[in-house]
């Protein structure tokens, strides 16, 4: 049986038919003109197809990707406060290398970024649906991974229905019942470790890119085979070296 590793046509297809932009150029440049007659090629939606069960000490955790805003819009979110920002925040200080590796890491486990983020603060977002069964309870959350400024914000949302009285605007304090602080700080550590591994494991090669926070002078990305990162105290000197890192990235 052929394996995907040895065929790099196929991978290049696969990871073109992942993006709904290329897929659809792809398309227009090879399909035979009476199926483009029929085939509205601006409505063609890439279905992402990750879903995963985690069992993680007294809970377990369905997770899938979701990229349409649509989603939700028949609940009401209500946000949970939590501290997995900050704890992540320190593994971040420890290596700043964690900000392009996980975009990378996620963007090989789940599909493209999606565009739910500040984009003069941030850079990349990947929204999930959260199944989470503990203590005999089964709970549902909006679960958003985003870049912000030189962290990761885990935003928690638990998925309620509309006519919940809680306000939506309020943040709550988290359940220790049904998922607590702990509990979302360790899955977001634990996440980012998996799809670091399923990354290294599948021997990924990241596209080059670079990413930025134009709020906090940072570049980072993936360029000439190697992740980087870069701070910098003057605008002038990071306008500069931002501009240099876009002609490498179209060269």
């Amino acid at each position: 049986m052929s394996n995907d590793k040895n065929l790099p046509h196929d991978r290049l297809f696969k990871r073109i038919m992942a993006n709904e932009i290329p897929a659809r150029d792809l398309l227009e440049e090879y399909l035979p003109n009476d199926l483009k007659k029929i085939i509205d090629l601006s409505k063609i939606k890439v279905e992402n197809k990750f879903h995963r069960t985690f069992t993680i000490e007294n809970i377990t955790i369905n997770i899938k990707r979701t990229s349409n805003n649509k989603t939700f819009k028949l609940f009401k979110l209500i946000p949970i406060q939590n501290s997995a920002y900050f704890d992540f925040s320190i593994r971040i200080n420890e290596d700043p290398l964690i900000l392009p590796k996980f975009y990378a890491a996620l963007t090989s486990l789940v599909g493209m970024s999606d565009n739910r983020y500040d984009d003069y603060k941030g850079s990349y977002s990947f929204a999930f649906e959260l199944e989470v069964e503990k203590n005999g309870n089964i709970t549902e959350y909006c679960y958003h991974i985003h870049h912000y400024r030189s962290y990761i914000e885990f935003d928690t949302y638990q998925i309620v229905p509309k006519n919940d009285r809680r306000n939506s605007r309020h943040y709550i304090q988290p359940n220790d019942e049904l998922f607590s602080d702990k509990d979302i700080s360790l899955f977001s550590t634990f996440l980012y470790y998996y799809a670091l591994v399923e990354m290294i494991k599948n021997k990924y090669t990241p596209q080059p890119f670079v990413k930025f926070s134009d709020s906090n002078f940072l570049l980072f990305g993936y360029l000439q085979n190697e992740f980087f990162f870069e701070n910098y105290e003057d605008q002038e000197i990071y306008l500069e070296a931002k501009n240099t890192k876009n002609q490498l990235l179209d060269s």
